[in-house]
């Protein structure tokens, strides 16, 4: 006999009050371990670095392990701590392979996160990154820190609770929630299989005071003890439950203290089935989802609600952009997740989370191409029909506004010529008029929508894949609505933008080379002043002295965007930069002015990610006078000096770049940013343009230098400019 729905998300709601409790007992034992762990690791750093942890600016893919020669790697400036860390995490790991893409290591010596970052190495799949603490992770990433760490493994030796029985646990979760709807509807016993497993484990955990309570409440407290024998009637009475068959309303009387998986608003995640109200955390698998559409049809509240689930799961995984569910002409029933990223490179980690969800899922990234696409571009020399060009503009003028309210990604409609392919015909070379239609994803149609008509007004129509893009920059000395690293910037002189980061006093600021906003008498001074000195801590409107425009000065003061705050001057790190805070028209996006002459590489700079160069590197630069310009980076790096003598400074050790063709850059372009393209594909800066040499080298301030001084780990992070059809 077929289960009915409401029996199916009744198990569900069995399995998902066990795995919170367990989950409950779990996290103590766990935090327990690695705060011995992490106590330990702080030891043995300080005992073999010889330095009191306290490192926050290494950035774990470009760290050095302790006593590694690896030339590409970054050495921790704390005498190699956190390479000491890395050590010492890779050892306690089972199989010497920790996860580094889930941890922040800027984040490990920090008392209070430091135990959760080293925690979630021991997670295998990656999309934990920016979870900040243990209660946010899931039943699978508990057990597999257990199963990863040596320790956890040794401490359940001493309590007699083998690892395996952990283990099957992890494999009984995976396999209910991956599993398609024959064994959710018909193996009730795999369920009671499961709980009976589950109980096994869970009950020396829950009920060790020690493990719930170490080291900090006394075990024989009489509070202890009542909580302790609350959760054991508790437990028992759910085992029953489990036997019995489950009543959803009823467990909400008999538990009205029980946290329901999923507590999360009503109206957007609940399945009503007649009087049942089912809320659960797990992920609905493709099975559910072709069940509801089967019952409720595929435009209904009860899809949408479920929809709403699944879009928040997959939200929540690294850099989506946006989701939406479809449907296929050729199976209406199962439903396919459009899911888009953010960037080329996050596909393949996407694709990796997105497994654990067991649904069906396209993936799209925003450069993404269609090689059916090329049909449509007309070639210059085909001969078309003034009469065909009408029929297709008519057509376009007279549907366009309701195709695009009836089909929410349809982003253009083209005319083209098809050729046509027949046998029989003895002119090879026959075409006829058609649209192309562009939507985002070909073959897939939004759950509430109908397919596009294949034919209107007696016009054929394809379907097509493909976008456009707005750009909406400006050039950098133009008044930009947003200012922008690259812009022109003035005070007593112009000069470039360089970059963008958060000061604890002033807020947003701005960072550009200091002779671009000090007058010479004001440079003089520096030499006199201590290496980081205030210019002014007033926001003063009437304050004019220290105003900063964007691009140039204006006699009624409608260009300016800041105040000149701090100037810092440290001859021997080849430093030299003037800090502003920013208070109108702040920046947006990562994003460079067009330039006004040259090629526009689009350069975007999000990441707020910097470090020190790497032997001949190109490298690229924006500036305002000379746009985008490509220069290769000097290594090693030559000891220089160089005297400024109308302002009395010295900068000693700066970064130099020889243009790759003509000149790397010209007056005007001094506080542009030097970027070099990581691994990745993403640029990172290494430096701040300063100098430029008759022999046409430039030379730049080591941006390793200015983090220093500014004390931070990267500059401002930014998303992207929305270019899509949905924003």
């Amino acid at each position: 006999m077929a289960s009915k729905p409401e029996d199916e998300f009744q198990n569900w709601v069995k399995v998902q009050m066990a795995l919170d409790h367990f989950k409950s007992a779990l996290i103590p034992l766990i935090k327990d371990c690695f705060f011995h762990f992490y106590d330990a690791s702080l030891k043995n750093i300080t005992t073999n670095c010889k330095v009191k942890y306290q490192c926050k600016s290494c950035d774990i893919r470009t760290l050095q392990p302790k006593h590694s020669k690896e030339s590409v790697t970054i050495q921790c400036p704390e005498n190699g701590a956190c390479g000491e860390m890395v050590n010492l995490i890779t050892k306690e790991h089972v199989g010497l392979s920790p996860m580094w893409s889930n941890t922040r290591s800027e984040l490990w010596a920090d008392i209070e996160k430091g135990p959760w970052e080293i925690m979630k190495c021991f997670v295998k799949q990656p999309g934990i990154n920016d979870t900040l603490s243990i209660e946010e992770a899931g039943v699978a990433e508990l057990i597999q820190i257990c199963t990863n760490s040596k320790s956890f493994r040794n401490k359940m030796g001493e309590k007699s609770i083998t690892i395996t029985v952990i283990e099957q646990i992890g494999e009984f979760r995976n396999e209910l929630y991956h599993s398609g709807a024959k064994i959710i509807l018909e193996q009730d016993n795999m369920i009671y299989q499961f709980l009976s497993q589950l109980m096994s484990v869970y009950t020396p955990l829950a009920f060790d005071p020690l493990v719930l309570y170490p080291k900090r409440i006394d075990p024989h407290d009489e509070d202890v003890q009542n909580q302790i024998q609350q959760l054991s009637v508790q437990i028992k009475e759910i085992r029953q439950l489990a036997e019995k068959g489950l009543d959803i309303k009823q467990i909400r009387q008999d538990f009205p203290n029980t946290k329901l998986p999923g507590k999360v608003k009503k109206e957007d995640s609940c399945i009503q089935y007649s009087d049942t109200d089912l809320v659960f955390e797990s992920f609905p698998m493709r099975s559910k989802l072709r069940a509801v559409v089967e019952r409720f049809g595929r435009p209904s509240k009860e899809l949408e609600n479920l929809c709403n689930v699944v879009y928040s799961s997959i939200r929540g995984k690294l850099s989506v952009e946006h989701v939406y569910a479809a449907y296929q002409v050729t199976d209406q029933r199962n439903l396919t997740f459009v899911v888009t990223v953010k960037s080329d490179g996050d596909v393949i980690d996407v694709e990796k989370c997105l497994k654990e969800l067991a649904i069906e899922c396209v993936i799209k990234s925003p450069h993404q191409t269609n090689s059916d696409n090329k049909e449509t571009v007309v070639p210059c020399n085909l001969p078309i029909q003034e009469e065909d060009i009408k029929k297709l503009r008519n057509c376009i003028t007279t549907h366009a506004d309701q195709l695009r309210a009836n089909h929410r990604y349809l982003n253009m409609i083209k005319g083209f010529m098809h050729k046509v392919n027949n046998p029989s015909s003895e002119n090879k070379n026959q075409y006829e008029a058609r649209l192309a239609m562009f939507v985002h994803a070909q073959g897939y149609i939004p759950i509430d929508e109908e397919p596009i008509k294949k034919n209107i007004d007696g016009i054929q129509v394809d379907v097509r894949e493909g976008a456009f893009m707005l750009d909406s920059r400006q050039p950098a000395d133009a008044v930009l609505n947003d200012i922008s690293m690259g812009c022109q910037i003035s005070r007593n002189k112009s000069g470039t933008l360089s970059l963008f980061f958060e000061h604890p006093d002033h807020g947003l600021c701005g960072i550009t080379s200091a002779h671009v906003l000090l007058s010479a008498d004001e440079l003089i001074q520096c030499e006199d002043k201590s290496s980081h000195f205030s210019v002014s801590d007033s926001d003063d409107e009437n304050d004019v002295q220290n105003d900063v425009y964007q691009p140039h000065f204006s006699p009624v003061r409608d260009n300016v965007i800041g105040k000149l705050k701090e100037v810092i001057y440290k001859p021997l790190h080849g430093l030299e930069i003037a800090i502003f805070s920013i208070k109108k028209r702040p920046p947006k996006y990562g994003e460079f002015p067009i330039p006004r002459d040259g090629t526009d590489l689009g350069l975007i700079y999000t990441s707020g990610r910097a470090y020190q160069p790497r032997q001949n590197r190109r490298c690229v630069k924006f500036g305002i006078t000379t746009g985008y310009t490509a220069g290769m980076i000097i290594m090693p790096r030559w000891p220089n000096a160089f005297f400024i003598r109308n302002a009395g400074l010295t900068l000693v050790n700066l970064i130099e770049i020889r243009p790759v063709a003509g000149v790397f850059a010209q007056p005007g372009d001094s506080g542009s940013a030097v970027f070099v393209q990581d691994g990745d594909g993403e640029p990172v800066c290494i430096g701040i343009h300063c100098i430029r040499d008759v022999f046409d080298s430039c030379y730049a301030t080591p941006i390793q230098s200015v983090l220093e001084a500014l004390d931070i780990s990267k500059f401002k992070t930014f998303s992207t400019r929305p270019r899509s059809i949905w924003s």
